[in-house]
């Protein structure tokens, strides 16, 4: 006995989903993804998620994953895409959990570098912390989150994504997203609602995570990093010697100033006498030498000083 399905039929729609539109919708399953790192830990960390700011993190995540679909759909095996997207998922996922665990511990955003050069040093001190951190109930929490995507990728890609594979068409419409987001931005550079100074000249890692999200203050970083490698010290250039003025040029005398006495940090105590212990301490802080003064003695003198280390 066959089973008759009618045109139209609500199951032969669900196929014709299933089959014809879902292939299409893993275009976007990257740039979705990297919207949903960022916001939840724009969310986790300053809860500002309402403004434009997360417009901006909009635009650059489904850039990024635009492009991040193009360089997976070069592989033609659909094993091999599956595998490689699941793998690009729980890195992207570990990334934004480190950084969410070292905003909670430390209240400030850390780039890498800092990061994984402090790392054993915050192992050795801060074990306990980082460990009761890790294992809290807002940190359990935190790390389903941020893994969640890639155990429901696992356990349900081939019943919702039938064909991954990339074809002309596909290409060409993450082509378009990608073009149409840097578009976007860059109208928004040129009327001045997107600061390009933050890019360059006012770059801060803390502003760029918050205003643009995590992946493009890395990159921000990397590349501000860079430069400033590039530019190096900038050394004093020497007069050259010529024909006409062989003679080294000979510096004016300048008078050496005075050196400034500020005294000794010392107060006039008796400290003879006593008996026992307090005879013993005096006869120690006698034999201490006094500690010269200078510019900044006294200057907190009036003044409510807390010294945190």
């Amino acid at each position: 006995c066959g089973v008759n399905i009618k045109l139209g039929s609500p199951f032969e729609k669900l196929i014709f989903i299933r089959e014809r539109i879902l292939p299409y919708g893993y275009i976007f399953l990257f740039p979705l993804l990297l919207f949903y790192y960022e916001s939840v830990l724009k969310i986790s960390t300053t809860g500002e998620y309402f403004g434009l700011n997360t417009v901006f993190i909009l635009l650059f995540s489904f850039c990024y994953g635009a492009v991040l679909y193009l360089l997976i759909s070069i592989l033609k095996n659909q094993k091999a895409t599956r595998i490689l997207t699941a793998v690009f998922m729980m890195l992207y996922a570990l990334v934004f959990l480190v950084e969410y665990f070292m905003f909670r511990q430390f209240k400030i955003y850390y780039d890498f570098n800092t990061v994984f050069a402090g790392a054993g040093d915050a192992m050795g001190q801060f074990s306990n912390e980082v460990f009761a951190l890790l294992f809290s109930f807002d940190g359990i929490v935190k790390t389903v989150l941020f893994f969640l995507p890639s155990i429901l990728y696992t356990v349900f890609s081939k019943k919702v994504f039938v064909d991954v594979r990339a074809n002309l068409v596909k290409r060409l419409i993450s082509t378009s997203v990608a073009i149409l987001s840097v578009l976007i931005l860059l109208i928004l550079c040129f009327t001045s609602v997107l600061n390009p100074v933050y890019f360059n000249k006012e770059y801060n890692f803390q502003v760029a995570i918050e205003k643009f999200g995590l992946l493009t203050g890395i990159g921000l970083d990397l590349y501000n990093s860079g430069i400033e490698q590039e530019q190096g010290f900038e050394t004093a250039e020497t007069p050259s010697m010529t024909a006409e003025n062989t003679t080294p040029p000979v510096p004016e005398a300048t008078l050496e100033p005075t050196p400034k006495e500020y005294g000794y940090n010392k107060l006039e105590l008796d400290l003879s006498g006593g008996n026992g212990i307090i005879r013993e301490l005096n006869s120690y802080v006698s034999t201490v030498p006094a500690t010269k003064k200078n510019d900044f003695t006294g200057i907190f003198k009036g003044k409510n000083l807390i010294f945190i280390t």
